[in-house]
C-alpha cells in the first residue's frame, strides 16, 4: 500500500462536501435557521448510515466531510437534505414574515428555473464535493473546517464557535450534533505518522 493513501482500503472514500445558499445569501448567523441545518444533518445521518465526520454550518453554506455507506450515495444524501432543508427554511422565513429574503429566493428561482413552478431557489443548485483521497488531504480538510469560524471573524478560537465539530474533536462533546470523531482522529493520526516518517 503507497503511504499516504490509507483512506481508500477503508470503508470508502470521504468526501468534503461544500453547498451554498443561493446567492449567498445569510441566514445561519440566526441559530433557528442553524438549527434546522443540524437537525436535519442528523436525520439524513442516520437515514442514510453515513459517518458524518466533520461540519461547519457558516452564516451562508455549509462545510463537511461524510463518507458514504452502502445505504445512500452521496448525491442522493445531498438531494433529499438540501429538499427538506429547505422547505423547513421557507416555512421559517414564511412564519417569520422574512418577505425580503423570502422576494430574494423567488427572484433567484425566476431567474435560474423559469419555466419551472419553483417558488423559490434556497440552494444553489450544484454542491461541491472533493474525494479525499489521502489521510493528509482528510486530515487539511478537516483543519479547514474547524479553522473557518475564526478566520472568517465569527469567533476567537474553534471551540467557541457553536456549529461545527470542533466541540467534539477537542472535548468529546456530541450535544449539538453527534460526529464520527473516531473516523477523524485516526486519519489524523496515520497523517501525521507519515508526515513525521514513523
Amino acid at each position: 500500500m503507497k503511504r499516504g493513501r490509507r483512506l481508500i482500503s477503508e470503508a470508502g472514500l470521504a468526501y468534503f462536501v461544500t453547498t451554498t445558499l443561493s446567492g449567498f445569501v445569510r441566514l445561519f448567523d440566526d441559530e433557528r435557521y442553524a438549527h434546522i441545518i443540524l437537525d436535519n444533518l442528523d436525520f439524513y445521518r442516520r437515514k442514510f448510515e453515513f459517518k458524518l465526520a466533520g461540519y461547519v454550518i457558516m452564516p451562508s453554506h455549509l462545510h463537511m466531510i461524510v463518507q458514504p455507506s452502502p445505504t445512500g450515495s452521496l448525491s442522493e444524501i445531498m438531494r433529499d437534505f438540501k429538499k427538506h432543508s429547505a422547505r423547513e427554511i421557507i416555512q421559517k422565513l414564511e412564519g417569520d414574515r422574512r418577505v425580503d429574503i423570502l422576494g430574494f429566493l423567488r427572484a433567484r428561482a425566476c431567474t435560474y428555473h423559469p419555466k419551472e413552478s419553483r417558488r423559490y431557489q434556497v440552494w444553489e443548485d450544484r454542491f461541491d464535493d472533493v474525494a479525499l483521497y489521502s489521510d493528509d488531504v482528510f486530515s487539511t480538510k478537516l483543519c479547514y473546517i474547524h479553522d473557518n469560524p475564526v478566520k472568517a471573524g465569527l469567533s476567537e478560537s474553534a471551540a467557541d464557535y457553536p456549529y461545527s465539530s470542533a466541540r467534539n474533536y477537542l472535548y468529546g462533546d456530541h450535544s449539538v450534533l453527534y460526529v464520527d470523531c473516531e473516523m477523524g482522529l485516526r486519519i489524523m493520526e496515520m497523517a501525521r505518522q507519515v508526515r513525521s516518517g514513523t
